[in-house]
C-alpha cells in the first residue's frame, strides 16, 4: 500500500504492482502544506479520490475519512462513506478505538453476508511484538507503518517512499529511489521489498 493523491502517481503505482492506494488525509501536509491533517475536508478527500480512481486499473482505492466527518454519529459516517464510494473508493478508513465499534457495525451490517466489522486495520508506530500479536490475533489484514515486518502488509506515504520529505523522515521510512532511475522503478522496489520481507528491516522498527 502507498498513498496516492493524483492521477499520475496513482497510475505509476498501479503499473508498479502496488496492491492498495490510500488517499490519505496526509495530503494536508504533503500536498496542501499544512502543519497537520486537521484542515483537510471531506471535499478535499473526494477530489483526490476521484483523481486516483480515474487513473488506476487494478489497485484497491481506500479513502481516508477526515477528522470530524464520522465521529458525530453512525449516520454522519455513512454519509461521508457513501460520498467516498461515489468518488471511486472501494473502502474507507476511519481512525479510533472502541468508541467506533457501533459506527463500524452500522457501516458494514449486511454486506456480503459477513459478520459486521472492520475489513482492515492500519497500525502505526507500535513495537514489533505488538504488530505481530495483532496480526496473529485477528482474521483481517493488518497493514503496518512502523509496526514491524510481521504485519499482513506495509504502507508508506508515497513522497516518503520517493525520498521527497520536507522534514527529517520518521524511523519507519525508507527512500526507495536509491538505486533506481525512475519513480515507477522505486515503487516496484517498494512492492518487491514488502513482498520478500526485506522491508521493514530492523532499523525501521520500534
Amino acid at each position: 500500500m502507498l498513498t496516492a493523491y493524483d492521477a499520475t502517481l496513482a497510475a505509476a503505482a498501479d503499473r508498479a504492482g502496488v496492491d492498495v492506494l490510500l488517499v490519505g488525509d496526509s495530503l494536508g501536509m504533503v500536498v496542501q502544506g499544512h502543519a497537520a491533517t486537521l484542515p483537510v475536508s471531506l471535499d478535499d478527500v473526494l477530489y483526490h479520490t476521484q483523481c486516483v480512481a480515474a487513473a488506476r486499473t487494478s489497485a484497491l482505492v481506500i479513502a481516508d475519512l477526515p477528522f470530524g466527518t464520522y465521529a458525530a454519529s453512525a449516520e454522519a459516517a455513512y454519509a461521508a462513506s457513501a460520498a467516498a464510494l461515489k468518488a471511486g473508493a472501494s473502502m474507507v478508513k476511519v481512525e479510533g478505538g472502541s468508541w467506533l465499534l457501533p459506527t463500524v457495525e452500522f457501516l458494514t451490517d449486511g454486506t456480503a453476508l459477513a459478520a459486521a466489522g472492520a475489513s482492515m486495520l492500519v497500525v502505526e508506530c507500535v513495537p514489533t511484538e505488538l504488530g505481530a500479536a495483532l496480526t496473529s490475533a485477528v482474521k483481517i489484514p493488518v497493514i503496518g507503518i512502523g509496526a514491524g515486518p510481521h504485519c499482513s502488509g506495509q504502507v508508506l506515504v508515497v513522497y516518503d517512499a520517493l525520498g521527497v520529505t520536507a522534514s527529517p523522515a520518521p524511523r519507519f521510512v525508507r527512500n526507495f529511489m536509491t538505486g533506481q532511475d525512475s519513480i515507477e522503478g522505486a515503487m516496484a522496489a517498494f512492492v518487491a521489498a514488502v513482498k520478500d520481507g526485506s522491508f521493514p528491516a530492523r532499523e525501521h522498527c520500534y
